[in-house]
């Protein structure tokens, strides 16, 4: 994808009832936790937008902030209203005034995005202690809310988010994210279909992975993720495991480790049971991983033709 949407993590997270309006879409608002005064957050409001009845939706928004210097991320924690799927930090490679909110629906919609933030503090994919991701200085960050509105009235929303930071002076070990993700696949109405995506590990190095998780929507029933078509992953996919999936961890002492050029397959399972065709990002076929060490690109982003 130039990927998001992973991504990578990805909770549904409690919030606030809604609450019915006289006209216009229904305020489905969370309460906004008062600002940390240690100086390791930094907190994101995100603007008021409108989830259409009927429908799923991902909106971006650039807020006016960037790092003045790098910084050592631990985490993203964040709060939506009901039907929320993501709140998830990217950083953008293009330009984008600050302010700017778009539709980012659509695979097109989201070129020049990566994830830069996967994990939070509180959730089981939480980065492990000892462990931070780099933010370089002056990157453009692009907030990404998903929401999934299969009522009949339009909402709206007002998602809230918390980037995590470590303090440098404890030196934490750099880490990484390698994310497969097929973004174009279709799955056809009424049949079982395959989508596998796969990945060459780049470089020279060695990568040591700490985790392994998968993610799929409502439709999918199996979901599996191979080294050197060795099964390190596999799980009979249920419905709630969308926003909570399986993880595969490993400690440090003992990581997953491959070479350069090693292969990993993520194999995803579908029934479409619903009335139409479904492709992206309805349905997602996702693999996400923190590795280290760290020589190159802290992102890797892998799609069907990799």
């Amino acid at each position: 994808m130039t990927r998001i949407a992973l991504i990578a993590a990805l909770f549904l997270v409690g919030a606030c009832t809604v609450d019915p309006a006289d006209d216009g879409p229904v305020e489905n608002f969370v309460d906004i936790p008062d600002p940390e005064t240690d100086g390791l957050s930094v907190d994101f409001e995100m603007p008021e937008w409108t989830v259409p009845a009927g429908t799923e939706k991902l909106m971006c928004w650039v807020p006016d902030w960037s790092p003045d210097s790098d910084l050592l991320v631990r985490g993203f924690n964040f709060l939506q209203g009901d039907g929320g799927h993501h709140l998830t930090m990217l950083r953008t490679v293009s330009t984008v005034p600050a302010g700017e909110m778009w539709d980012c629906t659509s695979l097109e919609s989201m070129t020049g995005l990566e994830p830069l933030v996967i994990t939070g503090d509180d959730d089981i994919t939480g980065m492990p202690e000892g462990f931070a991701f780099r933010m370089d200085q002056g990157a453009q960050l692009v907030v990404q809310s998903h929401y999934v509105n299969y009522t009949d009235t339009d909402w709206l929303v007002r998602d809230w988010g918390r980037l995590l930071l470590t303090d440098p002076a404890s030196n934490p070990t750099e880490v990484g994210y390698l994310v497969l993700n097929h973004g174009t696949f279709e799955l056809p109405q009424g049949e079982v279909s395959e989508v596998d995506v796969g990945c060459t590990l780049p470089g020279t190095e060695d990568f040591n992975f700490l985790m392994w998780f998968g993610h799929m929507h409502d439709l999918g029933t199996d979901i599996t993720i191979s080294a050197n078509d060795e099964t390190i992953y596999d799980t009979e996919w249920s419905i709630d495991f969308r926003d909570l999936p399986p993880i595969t961890q490993y400690p440090e002492a003992d990581p997953l480790t491959m070479a350069a050029g090693d292969r990993v397959v993520v194999d995803c399972t579908f029934n479409n049971v619903t009335d139409h065709a479904v492709g992206f990002p309805e349905e997602m076929c996702v693999g996400v991983s923190i590795f280290w060490p760290v020589t190159d690109e802290n992102v890797i982003i892998c799609g069907e033709d990799d």
